[in-house]
């Protein structure tokens, strides 16, 4: 029987950036990377819109939300200042995009905790919430 999953993904995205500066700068190496006007695999003539460094907890069984976001900022938390530094160097965004693909009707739960909020506000992230309903 499959369960519900959730994915969160924090990314870091812009115009004109070499996306190896923030691998070297923050000592994390990305799950994904590509830049403005690469092609997107598996899709006809479609590209990239901007240029992109991105790190993801990957596809997990869960039942709540915040425990797969608390992973991810506690991974960000040690970089943060040099994190705020390249974001402001080079003009970039950033984002966490939590996504929850929902499986016999289990909802997980979907909370922001205080210290999460803060440190998206610090930063200067979004948060995009996708729901994806299977069964």
């Amino acid at each position: 029987m499959n369960k519900t999953k959730v994915t969160v993904e924090f990314s870091v995205f812009g115009d004109n950036f070499n996306p190896d500066t923030v691998t070297t700068r923050l000592k994390i190496h990305p799950d994904e990377q590509h830049y403005k006007r690469d092609m997107i695999p598996n899709r006809n003539n479609l590209y990239y819109k901007e240029t992109a460094w991105c790190i993801t907890t990957g596809c997990q069984e869960s039942a709540d939300v915040n425990i797969q976001l608390k992973s991810m900022v506690e991974r960000l938390r040690i970089c943060k200042n040099e994190l705020i530094q390249i974001l402001g160097e080079y003009h970039l965004e950033c984002s966490f995009s939590i996504v929850v693909e929902i499986e016999n009707h289990e909802i997980p739960a979907l909370y922001l905790t205080s210290l999460e909020i803060a440190f998206a506000n610090d930063i200067g992230a979004e948060f995009d919430f996708d729901y994806y309903i299977y069964s």
